[in-house]
This record gives C-alpha cells, structure tokens and sequence, in this order.
C-alpha cells in the first residue's frame, strides 16, 4: 500500500512494472497512519535545503517544513533554491507523455519519470560543469486543463451567506489560463531567469495573449489534419523572466497606447471578453497612469510590451505574469465577496490593476530565492499599490489603506512571521492567514521601514536593491544591505523583529509639557523593536502637526518645540505602525 507512493519510477515503454529508486544513503521515510489525520508523511533528505519534512497525504500539505541541527549548524538559517543541484530534473505535468528526451550534445537520452510529483530525471552519459551549456529537445503530448487561480494570485474569499441567493446569472466567457504551477511545458526544478519564444496554436474563434511581444505577422491563419480551422502566435520575450504563460478567450483589442517612461517606450494593450470593451477602453488611461507612476519611483520598466487582459469571473482578482496581466472582472448579479477579507479595499477600485501592475517589477523582473522570500514579491506589489492610492487619490484613501494593511497585519501576526511564506495557514487551508502575513503585514513593514530611515533613503535603497536584483532572484538580506547602504544604519534588528518573528511590540506612551516644549516619552515592554511611532499634536486654532518618533531603544524621550495652545496628543493609527499600546 504505501510502497508506490514515494520513489516510484514510470519506466514508459521500458516496462510495465513498479519500480523504485534506491533513497540515497543517510536519507529517511516513515509512513505514518493516524486515525484522525490519515497517512503522514516523515521524510529526511539530504538533497532538499530544507530536510526535514512532515506531509499530510490526505491534503496534500506540508505540516512542518525545517532544517535539521546539522544542516543548520553546516549553512545556516539562509539558503538559495539553486544551491545542490546534482542533476538534471525537469517539472512537466504528469498527463503529459514524454515521447523523447535528445541532447544536441549527447544525443537521445534516458529519463525516468517519478510518479505524482509533475518530475523527469535525466540521465546524463557525463557531468556537465557549472556553467556549462547543455540543449535538451523534449518531444511531449497530452490534455492538459487550465490552471485554477493559485495562490500567487490575487484571488478573494467569498462569504458563503452572500453566495447563497445570487440569482438568474449570465456564464462568464470561458478564458484558459496555462501559467507556472501547471507544468505546460519543460521546465527546471528550480527558477530562474530566460529568454524565449513561444508557438502556439489555438481554435481559429479564439485569440490570446502570453509572456513575450506577439511578432508582426501574428496570427496566422492554418488548417489542421482534421480541417479543423486554427490560428497560430508567436510571441518573443527579449527580456528574461522567471516563467512562461498564455492566457486564451474570445478578447477584443479595447484600447492601445504608447507610454513614454524614462529609459524606455512601453507599448501598452488592453484585450477585453467583448462585454467587457467599454470597461477595457476605461482601464487603458489608468493603466497607462499607473505603469508611468512606477516607473518613475524606480526609474525603469523592465518589458518593452505590457497587456492588460480582461476576463469576465464570479469574483475578482488577478494573475501578473511578465509581459501580461489576467484580470478578473466580476459579473454582473454575482455577489462581491465579503469585506471581512484582507484584499478587500471598499475606497480603493484601481487596487487590483495597481497590485498586478507592480509584478512586473516585483515577482517578475525581481524574482524571489525560495518560497521564503515571497514577501520580496507580494509585500513590495501591495505597498506599491497603497502608494498609487495615495498619488491618484490622496491622503485619505492611503491612509485607509494603511489602517487596514495594520489591522490584518497585527490580528494574524501570530499565526507566525512574515518568512514562512506559503505556509501561513496552510494547514487549516486559511488563505486569509497568508494574505494578511505575505500581502498585508509586509506592505505595512515596508512603510515602517520608510517612515524610520526617511523617504530620500527609502527610495534610494529600493531604488539599488532593484537595480542589484534586476532579472535575478533576491533574498532579505540582499534588501537589507541595500537599505543599510542607503541610510547608513544597522537595520538587522528592524529585519530580525519584523520578517523572521512573530512577536508585536508593546509600549507604554506618555507625555508631558515642558516650557515650551512638550515631551513624548515611549517605553518598550518586553523584547526591543525598531519602528516610528507616529504622533499627532492637536492645537487650538491650528492644524495637528504630525510627528515622527524614531523608537530604537528601551525608552525613548523626544523634545517637539510647541507650536501654540496644545490640546491634546494622539497616537496616530492610520500610518501603519503595528505596535501594542499601553497607556500610563
């Protein structure tokens, strides 16, 4: 029974028979059967960075995810996905046939697949240096479904009571969405950067959009075997990206546009399913906006062409890879889902577009070393877009943003820190425990950072650990010695307290007049935290003057001359900080 389930070879042609790989030497499985929880998994191996493993069979989960003492004490907390790589193993969805595996070097090669795990091992006849050059042709075939929204998407949960009386509904337009979890193609075990072009050939009623500049002489019209009517794209992607995808409906060209940004020209598209032209033809301007606002806070865009493709969906959300972006347009009678979702911004309707937007730069362009690092990827896209609020619509609606980014931030800061990644209510399925952590309580962070270093150093530091990170995958501490470069200050306890714990802050806050000066005194309880508090002073017959405490120590006193009659001091909550206040 529990034999076939790990190390199982698919032979193909070679035999019918089970076969198995030897474990290597030193490594470790147990399958554990349990009443409530069904088979679990425990697994040691060497070859994973992280070796030590607990999976739940049932739901496909890991529980625990970790590196053993020795492990640790040999490399320490960090790792790079690249690290260990000792030989050739290509992800492929296992519905798809591998007819032949032939190396321009080598010849046809041998491969085995391993079953239930989407993995093809090659066997190579020698070793191949490191940085040696290798072309492998693979000839596969199969039906393959499109890929549900996953969760590096943008996707909301829907509250299950306003799902229930929905009413007459008109079926969204069908769209297939093939991206970087589903296996379509070839590729490595691990990410990274490429360039590459894409054929594809589709239905002649339908069109589509994918990850590079759809050549000149796209489409052409072919005929198939079966007289069948079909189209053919190509699509050239000149600038690396991390991975390949198409997206293909029934879309209609809304709106072009040619965006001047500095250093480059963007040639922007918006593709709508035909309902959706009018609302298309409206996102083109924004979009256009959104891309130039970006642009000019980093001082690049990183692809020549951008598409904005509009699907019709039951709910919203969204999908950024490079070159495009997949947006969902709800339907109409379809209810919105419930506010009491991280990724709900009642006062913010360009939040969707503005997230998605700013993967091409982060998740994209910059890409992130291993699943720890997600936060580099979805923090950075969801602060971007909280500063596009507050650059399209002011203050007010950034610091709504902001308040809620705190809110969900500090309710599910402990269900654990920011570096678990994708394993923040993985167990209990509880996307919303990951979107607050991994979206939410990084983007408020990123604002703390800001608001503790300044703006000019901020932006400086974002600024190098863009241009360091370009086209490559990056880690936090490669943002970290950025922003230490930039603002000329140790910032390891700031990154130790906020993206590898857990814990909040907790102070007491007080203050007293003094003269002419009125005296802000802060006391932290309990482990140290770097962040800014943010003060208001109210005055009468004057506006309330903002200020900033810098809190880095056990107390800290801060003298602000008095501006005229002070009526009173406010603790300002809607700037992001999550810190516990206890009042004297």
């Amino acid at each position: 029974e529990d034999a076939p389930k790990s190390f199982g070879l698919d032979l193909g042609d070679l035999s019918d028979e089970s076969w198995s790989l030897v474990p290597s030497s030193g490594d470790f499985l147990a399958e554990i059967h349990t009443r409530p929880y069904g088979t679990l998994t425990y697994a040691r191996s060497a070859s994973e960075p992280e070796d030590i493993t607990l999976f739940n069979r049932k739901l496909h989960r890991n529980i625990a995810l970790y590196m053993s003492a020795q492990r640790l004490a040999q490399r320490g907390r960090f790792f790079d996905e690249d690290d260990g790589v000792a030989s050739v193993t290509l992800r492929l969805a296992d519905p798809l046939a591998v007819f032949s595996v032939v190396s321009d070097q080598f010849g046809r090669l041998f491969s085995i697949r391993v079953r239930n795990q989407h993995s093809i091992v090659v066997n190579l006849p020698k070793m191949i240096e490191r940085d040696g050059e290798l072309t492998l042709t693979i000839a596969y075939a199969g039906r393959l479904p499109p890929e549900p929204p996953d969760r590096e998407t943008v996707a909301l949960q829907q509250d299950r009571r306003e799902a229930q009386d929905e009413g007459p509904l008109i079926p969204p337009e069908p769209s297939y969405l093939y991206t970087n979890n589903s296996y379509w193609y070839p590729q490595s075990g691990v990410t990274d950067y490429a360039t590459a072009t894409i054929r594809l050939t589709i239905p002649a009623s339908l069109e589509c959009v994918a990850s590079g500049e759809l050549t000149s002489v796209s489409p052409v019209p072919v005929t198939a075997t079966d007289a069948t009517p079909r189209k053919v794209y190509v699509f050239t992607a000149t600038q690396p990206l991390p991975y390949l995808a198409f997206l293909v409906s029934h879309f209609t060209q809304s709106a072009t546009a040619t965006v001047v940004l500095p250093n480059r020209t963007l040639t922007l598209a918006v593709d709508t399913n035909p309902r959706e032209a009018r609302y298309g033809r409206e996102l083109a301007d924004r979009a256009a906006d959104i891309a130039s606002f970006y642009a000019s806070l980093l001082d690049d865009y990183p692809y020549p062409a951008f598409t904005l493709a509009l699907v019709e969906s039951i709910r919203p959300g969204g999908h950024s890879p490079a070159y495009f972006a997949a947006l969902n347009q709800p339907m109409t009678l379809v209810p919105m889902p419930s506010r009491n979702d991280p990724e709900v911004f009642a006062n913010y309707p360009e939040f969707f577009v503005a997230h998605e937007l700013a993967h091409q730069w982060w998740g994209q362009a910059v890409g992130w070393r291993n699943y720890h690092e997600r936060w580099l990827s979805e923090g950075f896209a969801q602060y971007f877009a909280a500063l596009y609020a507050q650059h399209h619509r002011g203050n007010q609606t950034f610091a709504g943003v902001m308040r809620q980014l705190r809110q969900w931030g500090m309710s599910a800061s402990p269900q654990g820190p920011i570096y678990l990644g994708y394993r923040l209510g993985h167990i209990r399925g509880d996307s919303k425990v990951f979107s607050a952590l991994v979206y939410n309580k990084s983007a408020a962070v990123l604002h703390m950072l800001r608001r503790l270093v300044g703006d000019d150093a901020f932006f400086r530091g974002v600024r190098r650990f863009y241009r360091t990170a370009r086209f490559s995958k990056a880690g936090t501490e490669d943002f970290r010695l950025a922003m230490e470069a930039e603002s000329n200050r140790s910032l390891g306890r700031f990154f130790e307290r906020w993206i590898y714990g857990a814990t909040l802050p907790t102070m007491k806050f007080s203050h007293r007049v003094d003269g002419d000066a009125v005296v802000l005194h802060v006391e932290q309880i309990g482990e140290l935290f770097d962040f800014p508090l943010i003060v208001t002073l109210r005055y009468a017959g004057k506006p309330p003057v903002e200020v900033i405490v810098p809190v880095t120590d056990r107390t800290v006193d801060m003298r602000v001359a008095l501006a005229g009659t002070l009526r009173g001091v406010d603790i300002n909550t809607d700037d992001g900080t999550m810190a516990q206040v206890v009042r004297n």
